[in-house]
């Protein structure tokens, strides 16, 4: 292990970066073959650069590092992961209580939102098998165990306690009351900051963000639910740009269509300053927005009609927003460095 660490140097401060920092040194170029579709360079090995990286952050200790960076994963199908369980039983050793805790909330929220939006689209989507809602069901509820038992190992009665509450909730595909009478608060551009920005906390995982959002609208009535949808849409319409997009795209190292609306979910989810910053010069936010695939926050598309169909007891009525064109100057991927040289130059390893 001392041997590949010192040839790599790692920074031990970003996971994603230090993994693509190997592959680049020790990953063997291929061709993938697609038929048709064409062929790619492409370069193998990150299976190996993914273990040898977590070894040597989970040897130096670099837990909230390596917390940051599984929080990021996609535990909708499930949190049967052997980093996830290496991550957890050295945690669990070490009483690292915090970070234990945000690990599991993290994984917790993203598949707690996983099944509130396939079981809002029971009986409507013609492909949806019941099946697919038990297992998404399954997988929150055997999280939210998990994490029990480790509180209750810790010593934490109370946070033990409340999260049974939680479990009995789900069990029943019931959500948190609100207290009556409702929100009565008329939803606006102001208010719509107001509650993303209510739920961010610098210790929550974006997954987690949107589960606090989702549950603080659910207590306003059902309109105003429906208007915050539709500034949210105004607002991802705004930030529909072809710069973003470049940005996006570096940051990940490639950004499809859907990826591309998954940022820029994650860029309202930061907040009206940085958003807004974005879209005065998206120059002045690369510090704030992390290389590797952490700016994703698809949570965020479903959380009002979640929070709708608890508040009422009812559907909401999809809103259809207006089609717009990418605002900007079209590129290709080989244009980036002489268009955004700057953001070329950030984002290298």
């Amino acid at each position: 292990m001392a041997k590949p660490k010192q040839s790599l140097k790692l920074s031990f401060k970003d996971v994603d970066r230090d993994i693509e920092k190997y592959l680049e040194r020790h990953g063997k170029p291929d061709i993938l073959d697609l038929g048709d579709a064409g062929r790619f360079s492409v370069v193998r090995g990150y299976d190996n650069a993914q273990q040898t990286v977590f070894d040597a952050y989970l040897e130096q200790k670099k837990y909230r590092q390596l917390v940051d960076y599984l929080c990021g994963f996609n535990w909708e199908v499930g949190s049967d992961n052997p980093m996830l369980k290496r991550l957890t039983e050295t945690l669990r050793r070490e009483k690292k209580r915090a970070q234990l805790i945000r690990l599991w909330r993290g994984v917790i929220a993203k598949q707690k939102n996983n099944f509130w939006i396939l079981a809002g689209a029971r009986g409507k989507a013609p492909g949806l098998k019941p099946a697919s809602i038990a297992r998404a069901k399954a997988n929150a509820l055997a999280s939210m165990r998990t994490l029990h038992d480790l509180l209750a190992e810790l010593g934490d009665a109370p946070a033990s306690s409340k999260l049974n509450e939680e479990i009995a909730l789900l069990e029943r595909e019931q959500h948190r009351q609100i207290a009556t009478p409702a929100d009565p608060r008329k939803m606006d551009d102001e208010l719509f900051w107001s509650i993303i920005e209510a739920g961010r906390q610098t210790n929550r995982s974006t997954a987690e963000h949107v589960e606090a959002l989702t549950e603080q609208l659910q207590a306003f009535k059902a309109e105003e639910i429906r208007r915050f949808q539709k500034i949210l849409l105004d607002k991802f319409a705004l930030a529909y740009r072809w710069d973003l997009w470049a940005l996006a795209y570096v940051a990940q190292g490639g950004c499809s269509d859907d990826a591309f609306e998954e940022f820029r979910a994650w860029l309202i989810v930061q907040g009206r300053r940085l958003f807004e910053s974005a879209l005065k010069d998206m120059h002045k936010i690369l510090r704030k927005v992390p290389r590797g695939l952490s700016t994703h926050a698809a949570e965020l598309l479903f959380a009002a009609s979640t929070a709708y169909e608890a508040s009422s007891g009812k559907a909401m009525a999809p809103i259809t927003a207006k089609s717009k064109k990418l605002a900007g100057t079209p590129w290709q991927e080989n244009d980036l460095p002489r268009i955004y040289p700057d953001i070329v130059k950030h984002y290298e390893i």
